[in-house]
């Protein structure tokens, strides 16, 4: 009798254990068998039952690799200005000035009170002939031009007396501003450790991927 309690013992121990351990309290009451669990949990549907979410790792965009963009500049020269940044003028062809229309070039122009005789009044006093200069020329017979200053040209108004213009095809750079990136491998993304993924436990069932249904 004693070596059949002996016996028995044991493997009564284990059902009361095995029983323990399918045995778990929830706020709707003790959940005992797989099918009472069923009822009480539900899939967390936030995370598909994963218990995690799972997102493209911000470092490497998904790649799994750390690549580092290297800006490169070109060293070639401008094939329009070559080097230089400038162009010449078309307007005034490099001059800087343009022939002043008002006088066409001379600087001045026939006075308009005398005609460019320089003599303003012819008068004949007891047989002498008395001239009097012209007071718009002085007697000189030409006005200075007010446009051009007697200089006969004026300031080209498209370079403004620079005799040329900012290159058009390098901006005034001298070069053909071509700017290239290229990507370098830097190896595997220490933040995701190389998987291209970053994994977050889900804040709805933490982590469990299950919750209580309702």
């Amino acid at each position: 009798m004693e070596y059949t309690k002996a016996l028995l013992f044991p493997l009564l121990l284990g059902v009361i254990i095995a029983s323990c351990n399918n045995t778990y309290k929830t706020d709707k009451g003790v959940v005992t068998t797989p099918e009472e669990e069923k009822e009480i949990w539900e899939e967390c549907e936030h995370c598909s039952g994963t218990g995690y979410f799972t997102s493209k790792c911000s470092v490497c965009g998904g790649s799994g690799r750390y690549t580092a963009t290297i800006t490169e500049k070109s060293t070639r020269s401008c094939p329009t200005c070559y080097g230089t940044g400038i162009s010449p003028c078309e307007r005034c062809d490099n001059y800087g000035s343009l022939m002043c229309s008002s006088c066409s070039g001379n600087g001045a122009y026939r006075c308009r009170a005398c005609n460019g005789t320089g003599v303003a009044a012819i008068m004949v006093t007891d047989g002498e002939i008395i001239k009097s200069n012209c007071g718009m020329c002085n007697g000189g017979g030409y006005e200075t031009c007010m446009s051009c200053g007697g200089k006969g040209r004026i300031t080209c108004n498209s370079c403004y007396g620079e005799g040329h213009k900012r290159c058009p095809t390098c901006n005034g750079t001298g070069g053909p501003d071509e700017i290239h990136t290229r990507n370098v491998d830097q190896g595997m993304c220490s933040n995701c450790g190389g998987s291209g993924k970053i994994r977050s436990e889900c804040d709805y069932c933490d982590g469990e991927g299950r919750i209580e249904a309702e």
